[in-house]
């Protein structure tokens, strides 16, 4: 009837009017809590009364992670007129999901369903009376970040009264708060961004200088070997056909003097040692789960540092141009943590010889102005140095 329509008018005018503000990105909502007040409209099921009324109520929700959430929704509404009084209320627990392939930068939507019980307190002019029953709820809805705490939403959803059925339709808009976000920490990147270039650029330039230094001093000794021809002289007044004796003996003193440099040789192998291995994990719009055709990935760079008990790994997160540079920021550096984890937590990697840092979208590796541009800039570089 015409409440139906109302309340399915309520709901599309505030989408249209989420969907007008496009631009920037969804907040984060693994492990927050959110408190959401709303007011709509409820369409009543005609065996109560054939009318539409005000509703009012609050739901709290607490994301599980970043694509589930479990609901506790409480609600009333009522109709007051001339020979017609009824009143509907009730609550509910819910789950409500988050599908990432519908989801803008700014816009979320949800769907949602439930289990709980309501009640019923009618008057009119054919009958009264005072109810309680079951009730299952489904819908959809969607929520707009504002900023990074508060949200407006949108929602409409069926509520089924049992004993008998009665369907309900319930229309609201509303405004929530996100309570308990909690960030990574800023100091990360400072304090890890001048010692990523210095380790690599200083071992280069002393390598080759032990180097070039020990050979030119190993022929000075060689060179020693030749006084003693000084020492011939008075004997050579008496014996001519000695010295060139001792003049041959000089010749085997010098291969073992020079063997030895060959043996010392090997003290540049710690330059040739050091090196870097890098590698890319890729992941998904608005994700800091790292796409699983790079597990193979990860699995090279565990082998290599297990290998190499003295090599770090410093992981440097990176985000597309799309949204808010804020939260790109805080992105980028969500998505190097979670490459920590799986470091410490799978194959357990000492968290001291781990590094990370964000740098949001300052870096991007390919144009941010296609779409397979900006997907790739959506990435953790990781580089392990092997001293």
């Amino acid at each position: 009837g015409c409440g139906v329509k109302g309340a399915k008018i309520f709901f599309l005018a505030g989408l249209a009017g989420f969907a007008a503000l496009h631009h920037s990105v969804a907040a984060e909502r693994a492990g927050t809590l959110e408190l959401f007040q709303f007011v709509g409209l409820n369409h009543f099921d005609a065996s109560i009364t054939d009318s539409t009324g005000p509703v009012a109520g609050f739901r709290v929700n607490y994301n599980l992670t970043e694509k589930w959430a479990a609901e506790l929704s409480l609600y009333q509404s009522w109709v007051s007129k001339s020979g017609d009084y009824a009143v509907f209320g009730g609550g509910s627990l819910g789950a409500m999901y988050y599908p990432e392939l519908l989801s803008t930068p700014k816009l979320s939507p949800y769907l949602g369903v439930g289990l709980g019980t309501a009640y019923y307190d009618y008057d009119n002019q054919t009958k009264d009376g005072f109810e309680r029953e079951w009730a299952l709820h489904y819908g959809a809805g969607a929520k707009y970040a504002m900023t990074e705490n508060w949200f407006l939403g949108a929602d409409i959803r069926q509520i089924v009264t049992h004993g008998p059925t009665r369907p309900n339709l319930m229309a609201t808009l509303g405004i929530s708060f996100n309570f308990g976000k909690s960030q990574p920490p800023q100091e990360e990147p400072k304090a890890f961004e001048p010692s990523s270039p210095q380790p690599v650029e200083k071992k280069p330039e002393e390598s080759p200088q032990p180097v070039e230094k020990k050979p030119e001093e190993l022929p000075r000794p060689t060179q020693k070997n030749p006084e003693p021809p000084p020492a011939p002289p008075p004997v050579s007044l008496a014996q001519d056909p000695k010295p060139p004796a001792t003049k041959k003996e000089p010749p085997p003193p010098p291969p073992p003097v020079v063997e030895e440099p060959k043996e010392i040789s090997p003290s540049p192998a710690p330059v040739k040692a050091s090196q870097k291995v890098e590698a890319t994990l890729r992941f998904g719009l608005n994700s800091a789960k790292m796409k699983k055709e790079y597990s193979v990935e990860i699995e090279k760079l565990v082998k290599l540092l297990k290998e190499n008990p003295g090599a770090t790994i410093i992981l440097s997160g990176h985000a597309d141009s799309t949204g808010e540079e804020d939260y790109n920021q805080r992105l980028s550096e969500r998505r190097a943590v979670s490459i920590e984890k799986i470091l410490v937590k799978t194959y357990k990697i000492d968290a001291g010889r781990i590094k990370t840092e964000g740098f949001g979208e300052k870096k991007p590796a390919n144009s941010t102005d296609t779409r397979a541009g900006r997907q790739k800039n959506r990435r953790v570089e990781a580089v392990v140095t092997i001293p």
